[in-house]
C-alpha cells in the first residue's frame, strides 16, 4: 500500500509473516526474510529478500511474505511491482505504475496514472487521470473505472467484465474475450470509442441529447439502439 502523505519524507512500515509446520524452520524463515532499502541518487528501491530453500527440510507447507505500508511525498513518481499480492496506490500526484501477477490492483485519487495491470485479479481505478495513454488490464478479473479523466484509455480483460462509468476520455479502446462491457459516460466532441467482445454483451448508456456516428457488428447476437438511427449504405 502506497499513500501520498504530508512533508518530504518517505516512511516505510514492513510486516514480515512466515508460516511453517515446523517451529524451528519457521524461525529460520523469519530470520532470513529481509527487507532491503537502497537509495540511488533521487531514487529509493525497496526489495524483499526471501529465505533460501532448504533441500533437506523443504518449503512444503510453509511460506514467507512481507506486507508494505508506504507513505511518500505526493508529487514523487511511484512504481509498484509484486508477484503474489495486492498493490494499492492512493493520493499520489506523480506518475504511478502499479503491477502484480496474482492479486488486485487499485489506484485511487491519483491524477497521473500510466499503468495499472494484473494477470489474475481485479483492476480498480477511481478518481484518476493520465497525461498520455492510460492502460488498465487484467487476464482473469474485472476492470472497473469511475471518475476517470484521460486523453486516451485502453482497457482489456480476457475472462472478465469491463465497467466504465463517469469517465471522460477522447479515445477509448475496451476489449474483452469472454466478458461484458458496460460504458456510461458523456461523449467528448470529436472523440472515438471502440468496444469489442468475442462472447459477451456490450452496453453503452448515453445522455438523451448525445450525437454520434455508430459502426456496430455482431457474429451471433443482436444490435439494439434506443436512439433513432439513420442507416447509411
Amino acid at each position: 500500500q502506497v499513500t501520498g502523505g504530508a512533508g518530504g519524507e518517505i516512511r516505510l512500515e514492513s510486516v514480515k509473516r512466515v508460516r511453517h509446520r515446523d517451529a524451528n524452520e519457521a524461525k529460520r524463515l523469519l530470520q532470513e526474510l529481509r527487507v532491503e532499502a537502497v537509495q540511488v541518487g533521487g531514487r529509493v528501491e525497496v526489495r524483499t529478500i526471501y529465505p533460501r530453500r532448504d533441500g533437506s527440510s523443504g518449503e512444503r507447507g510453509g511460506w514467507a511474505r512481507v506486507d508494505y505500508i508506504v507513505s511518500v511525498p505526493p508529487a514523487i513518481t511511484v512504481t509498484v511491482k509484486t508477484i503474489s499480492g495486492n498493490a494499492a496506490v492512493t493520493k499520489v500526484t506523480g506518475e504511478v505504475r502499479a503491477e502484480t501477477v496474482s492479486g488486485d490492483v487499485a489506484v485511487i485519487g491519483t491524477p497521473n496514472v500510466a499503468l495499472a495491470r494484473t494477470v489474475s485479479g481485479n483492476v480498480t481505478a477511481r478518481d484518476v487521470g493520465g497525461e498520455a495513454t492510460l492502460a488498465l488490464s487484467t487476464v482473469s478479473g474485472t476492470v472497473s473505472a469511475v471518475g476517470l479523466k484521460a486523453r486516451a484509455l485502453e482497457c482489456g480483460s480476457v475472462s472478465g467484465n469491463i465497467d466504465l462509468s463517469g469517465v471522460e476520455v477522447e479515445r477509448l479502446q475496451a476489449k474483452s474475450v469472454s466478458g461484458d462491457i458496460d460504458f456510461g459516460a458523456v461523449l467528448v466532441r470529436g472523440g472515438r470509442y471502440e468496444f469489442g467482445s468475442h462472447s459477451g454483451n456490450i452496453r453503452v448508456i448515453l445522455a438523451s441529447d448525445s450525437g454520434f456516428e455508430l459502426d456496430a457488428s455482431t457474429f451471433s447476437g443482436s444490435v439494439r439502439s434506443d436512439f433513432p438511427v439513420t442507416l447509411r449504405s
